[in-house]
């Protein structure tokens, strides 16, 4: 009985196939990115390539994720090694030289010979309209001019990572987390957790290693992914942008985008505030922004208009706070909290407002920054770019210094309590 079980697909090739395959996959330019290449597998039959860790990183480790995938029979391994070749042959390339030519046809004439000894005419048949339809499409790249660049990159449909830290009520100061990369679908794949709590100063250490992997998953050449951090409003000012967490020792904005997030809430909310979340991030989308310094008046600091007020400002309206500061004091947090409850889910801040401070310069740039981005979905790039810049010490992005980005998308909806990382 035990041997009729499908074996690994790994097993249908001899060592000297399987050398002479690596061989040839070795001449090819790597993978534009992991996401990509997790895509490739993921189309093959029986193989599960989230469950992956690490992710990836070449064409021999795709290669090597395919001998775990449990098969019906010889025939059908052999066929599943063979689309993972014409997946490369039809992969994006990070750049095309006459030597990645030569690896095409190398690699294609293998394929060929491999299925013309083993495999069934049908499937010899479909191997060859691949290869013609790949061929078809490497003529039109060559033959294409380049594509203008320059155009800020605009996020919503793209993968990114969620990081959500959650204080231990018992314990002060201490967080429970959990990092996943959120797809399109809406669907979350677990990274790591850790529910045994983390201090604030050594949360950079202890999650450098998840993230990076959480990167890999999503980042695509010269366009890495967002990280969203979800956490409750008390945390909203938390300087995770400026964690260091990389080799490099950048901090993490000036890296990719960061933005933060309202943690997913016990209760329910209204459906009235959710159509009206809705309404305002479809605005923010669709229209031009425009800001609008809520906290602040000549100079002097306000208090965050009431609900009903902030409900009667256009929806494309992005709310500015000036006074937010460092360490905001309970009344400060409660007018970002009425900024959530009035259904915003893109706003502005900053973290070192001085209380007295000249703020002038601030409201002009913030107020301009937006206006010039034209929708929210531009920001969270902007913004990188002022971090960026502040990291290069150019004098003009200095105004931006401890910006926060607040970025909540109510069309990726985070998941409810501890559902998160259950298994897929």
């Amino acid at each position: 009985m035990q041997s009729e079980l499908p074996g690994p697909a790994g097993r249908v090739l001899s060592p000297k196939r399987r050398i002479d395959l690596l061989g040839r996959l070795a001449e090819f330019p790597p993978p534009v990115s992991t996401r990509n290449l997790l895509r490739l597998l993921d189309g093959l039959p029986n193989v599960h390539a989230r469950d992956l860790r690490p992710a990836p990183r070449g064409w021999r480790d795709g290669l090597g994720a395919l001998y775990d995938a449990r098969v019906r029979d010889r025939d059908a391994a052999l066929e599943l090694i063979l689309r993972y070749c014409m997946g490369v042959l039809a992969a994006d390339r990070p750049y095309d030289v006459p030597s990645t030519r030569a690896a095409t046809k190398s690699l294609w004439e293998w394929v060929k010979r491999i299925a013309d000894e083993d495999l069934s005419r049908d499937f010899r048949q479909e191997l060859v309209l691949h290869w013609r339809a790949v061929r078809q499409s490497r003529d039109q790249e060559h033959q294409r001019a380049p594509e203008p660049r320059g155009e800020p990159v605009r996020y919503g449909e793209r993968a990114f990572v969620l990081l959500e830290l959650e204080p231990r009520g018992w314990e002060r100061d201490r967080y429970d987390w959990r990092i996943g990369v959120a797809r399109r679908t809406g669907e979350v794949l677990p990274v790591a957790e850790d529910s045994q709590g983390t201090g604030p100063g050594t949360l950079p250490d202890r999650l450098a290693a998840p993230l990076a992997e959480a990167f890999r998953r999503c980042d695509e050449p010269d366009s890495p992914a967002m990280l969203q951090v979800a956490v409750p409003p008390a945390l909203l000012g938390l300087d995770v942008d400026n964690w260091k967490v990389t080799p490099d020792g950048l901090p993490l904005g000036a890296v990719r985008p960061v933005v933060v997030r309202r943690s997913a809430r016990e209760q329910p909310p209204d459906d009235d505030v959710e159509r009206l979340r809705r309404a305002r991030w479809n605005g923010t989308r669709n229209s031009s922004v425009q800001a609008e310094v809520v906290d602040c008046e000549d100079g002097m600091g306000v208090g965050v208009p009431g609900v009903a007020r902030l409900h009667t400002l256009a929806y494309e309206t992005v709310p500015v706070l000036c006074r937010y500061g460092g360490r905001p004091d309970p009344e400060t947090t409660a007018g970002l909290v009425r900024i959530l409850d009035g259904g915003f889910g893109v706003a502005l801040w900053r973290r070192t407002g001085e209380p007295d401070g000249v703020c002038s310069e601030f409201h002009r740039r913030a107020l301009n920054t937006v206006a010039e981005t034209r929708t929210a979905d531009r920001l969270p790039q902007r913004i990188h770019e002022l971090r960026r810049d502040v990291k290069a010490e150019r004098a003009d992005a200095f105004w931006s210094y401890g910006v926060v980005l607040f970025y909540d998308d109510p069309h990726h909806m985070l998941p409810g309590s501890g559902q998160l990382l259950e298994a897929p």
